[in-house]
């Protein structure tokens, strides 16, 4: 009889996102591995409250992850100046998009955390494409038609990823990986045009 095969054991990473004057995150975005902990750092100023809200990725896991009831915004928060507050990464591939307030006003965002391989989802509906979405140096992103129409996608000032993301089936497409030195926002328009709303959208990819 063979002995067990040993499986060594990873120790979680602890990140901190810090939140600073003008409500921007440092990093803006990031890929963490599940189990690892990621805190986000008031350092906005005395006397300011915060409060994440992060965003759900349908079809995938919720990112924070939760059962009850899955797939709505959750809150982290609110955080008060000098403190944190954050999340366990669960143990599936996902990732969200997040934005800051404060006092119960959106500030800045999206932003981006990604666990694993992602990727993070767009969905395009009968009601359009979403405004904008957030993805980190190095994500990945998978869009898919719930339309049953197929689309043709163009890029402005180009195409980020590392394998063109040209067209967008009911099936879905593979999962596109940003460049590495693709840094910056991109705007995507895609054809044939819906009724309830022009095509197109942007993609904010972030280190």
């Amino acid at each position: 009889m063979s002995a067990a095969r040993h499986i060594p054991r990873v120790e979680a990473t602890n990140y901190q996102i810090s939140i600073d004057a003008t409500y921007t995150p440092s990093p803006q975005g990031l890929i963490v591995q599940p189990g690892d902990q990621v805190s986000f750092y008031n350092n906005v100023g005395a006397g300011v409250v915060i409060t994440i809200y992060c965003q759900p990725n349908p079809p995938a896991a919720q990112v924070p992850y939760t059962t009850n009831p899955p797939n709505q915004v959750i809150q982290i928060g609110p955080i008060s100046y000098g403190n944190s507050a954050g999340f366990t990464a669960p143990n599936v591939n996902s990732a969200m998009d997040y934005y800051v307030y404060a006092n119960g006003v959106k500030q800045t965002g999206p932003f981006s955390v990604q666990v694993g391989s992602g990727p993070l989802w767009v969905q395009v509906t009968a009601a359009g494409w979403p405004d904008e979405v957030a993805i980190p140096v190095g994500g990945t992103i998978e869009m898919v038609s719930q339309t049953s129409q197929s689309y043709n996608v163009g890029w402005q000032p180009s195409d980020p990823f590392t394998t063109p993301l040209n067209s967008v089936q009911p099936s879905g497409n593979s999962p596109h990986t940003a460049k590495s030195n693709a840094s910056g926002t991109y705007t995507y328009t895609g054809t044939p045009k819906l009724a309830a709303q022009p095509g197109g959208g942007k993609v904010i990819i972030q280190s």
